[in-house]
């Protein structure tokens, strides 16, 4: 009779990095299952929590926060009160974007979602891309989830949770070519110099709302749905083949690679947050 030794834990058979990347599935419902885990929630909670509370008040009168209530009213009910309430939006707001999406074309040819849409809705990429091609499902499935992301979680650049996230990253690193500039100012309309776009991007990519965004397409990647292990192996796959693989305008995404300089923080990060 064959006998059947149980394979332990240590001897199961796991996906490769390769083997996990190029989810083509709907990155927004993976984005959903994954935000609604109870530790990845939980997670989400907490840095919404350390967030609101460690901003510098001082430098505003008013605060959107979670509830769009003042700053100091909002945090005077207690932790426990404040968690319990930002958990209950989180959840409102996952529901509102699974059931609201509106979709518009745009002059630019590319995702436009601030200021032209409401919240809860996202704009959709239905035009053509600086390269002058219509813009993939993927791609669209990509930028809809970053979009949507947005609208579930706010993170305020002012904030010491924003000043540990932003600590892994050199935005100054940032160099794109004169055929980038160019293409960029093209789909942008606005005739601007070199320095002063690369002055915009920079300004752009650091926002800690853009940076766990395109953390979380990263994750969306790797197709990976809840608590799953995102390794220095990850990292170095996705700073290789994810703009190839996905196609992706190289300028959505490439300087954000390119200014991860404290690999072991990032991945600490990736691996803590609640993304």
């Amino acid at each position: 009779m064959e006998s059947k030794i149980p394979l332990t834990h240590k001897h199961e058979q796991r996906k490769t990095v390769e083997q996990q990347a190029n989810y083509e599935e709907n990155h927004s419902l993976l984005l959903f299952e994954r935000l609604t885990n109870p530790i990845i929630l939980d997670r989400l909670v907490n840095n919404l929590y350390e967030d609101i509370s460690t901003i510098d008040y001082s430098k505003f009168s008013y605060y959107d926060l979670m509830s769009f209530r003042e700053a100091g009213d909002y945090l005077a009910y207690g932790e426990e009160w404040v968690k319990k309430d930002i958990r209950k939006k989180i959840l409102s707001r996952i529901e509102q974007v699974k059931k609201s999406t509106e979709i518009h074309y745009t002059p630019k040819g590319y995702l436009d979602s601030s200021g032209e849409t409401a919240p809860g809705k996202v704009g959709i990429i239905c035009g053509q891309n600086p390269s002058g091609l219509y813009e993939s499902a993927l791609t669209k499935n990509i930028a809809e989830a970053h979009e949507k992301g947005h609208v579930i979680r706010h993170f305020h650049d002012t904030s010491f949770f924003s000043q540990k996230i932003r600590f892994v990253f050199d935005f100054n690193l940032i160099n794109i070519s004169q055929e980038e500039y160019q293409q960029a100012i093209e789909r942008i309309h606005q005739d601007i110099s070199f320095d002063e776009y690369i002055d915009f991007l920079r300004d752009y990519m650091e926002r800690t709302d853009e940076i766990i965004e395109r953390m979380s397409q990263v994750k969306n990647y790797f197709g990976m749905s809840g608590t799953e292990e995102f390794t220095q192996e990850h990292l170095n796959y996705a700073r290789e083949y994810y703009v190839q693989d996905t196609r992706m305008y190289r300028l959505q995404i490439q300087p954000f690679f390119d200014a991860i300089v404290d690999d072991e923080g990032f991945v600490k990060l990736m691996n803590s947050l609640g993304i």
